[in-house]
């Protein structure tokens, strides 16, 4: 949210993004244990059933297989400590947030080990209870176990875990496509060059001297005195009376006191009427200009000569100018009335347009000479508008690195799982796949059979995720009103990425296995 035209607020919904992020690379990461876990099964088959003819209870075994996936998060654990104590520094810059670990806190460590003891006791529970469960008189004798549960239960890990990954990716994607959008917007005024300064000290009683030296010296070609800078807002209300009001509709109206110049030196479009100029206008001193949406929200079809009243007092309308950003650039610009003022208590902003000609430094430099002359007793502070209005992105755009950096976390990790899992599923095929071969298979039609097996379902996973990840990036955009519409290019550059990383991933592994000696693999038959 924006309060006086600046960011406020709103970080809670980076915290529960996080949240929803970590959430779902855990789950992925569990996904992979249980995947692995219950693929390795057939090896420590033999050695569930010697403990068990050896008297071990099934009981004991369950604890057995959770101790040894507790002890795997608890190692995890203490190599994410070490690696978060590492980039920490960087993700607070990221973050624009001071982050730090209270290692003095006995609830961070209690809560830490909490969380260790379930993420290990939820990821190794259903291993445990299906490696517990095998009967050792089959397995001593050599038949085979049953395989179909198993190979369902690991279909649907790897549809979620792509579709996680899937998910991320496109709301990457959004984030991404939205903030260039808005970055893109007009507006509405001159940034560069334009420079603003709090009226501090003595700069109210020297102003004129001031503003005259400026200009005289070449150093700016204009300047203007201000309520507030151009890139915030600090007054509103929804008193404003006009001809013709209906007295129960209540309209927030931005308010802003401006000098003569303000038009010229932030560069707004008059589109009706004329600029404020005290010197011709001496009335101007009660003269107010509305934007666009000002005019609309009144009702007015032509509103020069039109008196508006505010806290008692009536402003004549002089003209309309073109609507600008004075808060967020992702929202619809708000009515504004700009009231001119000849009075001192309404300023407290100075607004210089720098002469291009010069270079910035020098230009700064010599700013801070007649500043130090004028207003001797307090420092020189300036601020470049332009700065001042990329920091109304700093909350979007910590959330487009985040969502970066969290969906190439998530594709890597759901890439490892893949890996073991296709290298121990084509180890567990290499006696079909040489028979395949002996009967005349072809190294590409193996391939292709290898990789389908592996890929389907990814492919599941982005028919299922899409349309969710979908419906959540149009939920995400519907808090903007200056938006972007989403594409169903970005569901299909999602999936086909996806699909190639997968590719990638299992490509060499099949060709390799496709290629190897049938002689090699059935020599012992």
């Amino acid at each position: 949210s924006f309060e006086n035209g600046v960011p406020s607020g709103g970080r809670i919904e980076i915290i529960r993004m996080l949240i929803n992020l970590g959430l779902m690379l855990i789950a992925i990461a569990c996904i992979n244990f249980i995947n692995l876990s219950t693929a390795r099964a057939q090896r420590r088959s033999k050695e569930v059933a010697v403990r068990k003819v050896s008297g071990a209870f099934r009981q004991s075994l369950v604890f057995q297989f959770l101790c040894e996936s507790t002890l795997i998060a608890l190692v995890a654990g203490l190599l994410s400590l070490l690696i978060v104590l590492l980039v920490l520094p960087a993700f607070s810059d990221m973050v624009r947030q001071p982050l730090a670990l209270d290692f003095g806190n006995i609830n961070f460590w209690l809560g830490g080990m909490a969380f260790i003891l379930i993420l290990g006791l939820l990821a190794g529970s259903y291993p445990a209870l299906y490696l517990s469960a095998f009967r050792p008189v089959r397995i001593l004798k050599g038949m085979k176990m049953a395989t179909s549960s198993r190979s369902l239960l690991r279909t649907i890990l790897v549809v979620v875990q792509f579709g996680f990954a899937v998910t991320l990716i496109i709301a990457t994607i959004v984030v991404h496509k939205q903030i260039a959008f808005v970055q893109n917007r007009e507006a509405g005024y001159a940034k560069d060059h334009l420079v603003y300064q709090y009226m501090t000290g003595d700069f109210g009683k020297n102003y004129t001297s001031y503003s005259n030296e400026l200009i005289q010296s070449g150093l700016a070609t204009s300047v203007t005195k201000t309520s507030s800078p151009i890139t915030e807002q600090w007054s509103n209300t929804t008193g404003i009376e006009w001809n013709g009001k209906d007295p129960i509709v209540k309209i927030l109206f931005e308010r802003f006191y401006v000098d003569e110049n303000f038009s010229t030196t932030a560069q707004l479009d008059v589109l009706q009427g004329r600029d404020m100029n005290l010197g011709l206008y001496p009335s101007d001193s009660t003269a107010a200009l509305l934007n666009e949406s000002a005019a609309k929200a009144m009702g007015f079809t032509n509103p020069i000569g039109e008196v508006i009243r505010d806290n008692g007092q009536d402003w004549h309308v002089i003209g309309v100018i073109k609507d600008f950003i004075l808060t967020s650039p992702f929202q619809k610009v708000e009515p504004l009335i700009l009231f001119g003022c000849k009075g001192s208590w309404a300023f407290n902003v100075v607004h210089i347009k720098l002469n291009p000609k010069y270079p910035t430094q020098e230009s700064i430099a010599r700013l801070a000479a007649l500043s130090a002359k004028y207003n001797p007793d307090y420092p020189f502070e300036y601020n470049f508008v332009d700065s001042a209005y990329a920091k109304k992105f700093a909350g979007v755009e910590a959330t487009r690195r985040i969502t970066i950096l969290f969906s190439s976390i998530a594709i890597f990790i759901a890439g490892l799982g893949l890996l073991g899992l296709s290298t121990y599923l084509i180890e567990m095929r290499t006696k079909e796949i040489g028979i395949r071969k002996v009967m005349g298979g072809s190294i590409l039609s193996i391939t292709r059979l290898l990789s389908w097996t592996t890929l389907k379902p990814i492919f599941i996973a982005i028919v299922l995720f899409s349309p969710l990840a979908w419906m959540s990036m149009n939920r995400w955009l519907s808090s903007y009103a200056y938006r972007i519409s989403m594409s169903p290019w970005i569901v299909l550059f999602a999936g086909l990425f996806i699909i190639v990383i997968a590719l990638a991933i299992v490509s060499f592994q099949t060709i390799q296995a496709a290629r190897t000696n049938p002689v090699e693999s059935l020599r012992n038959e």
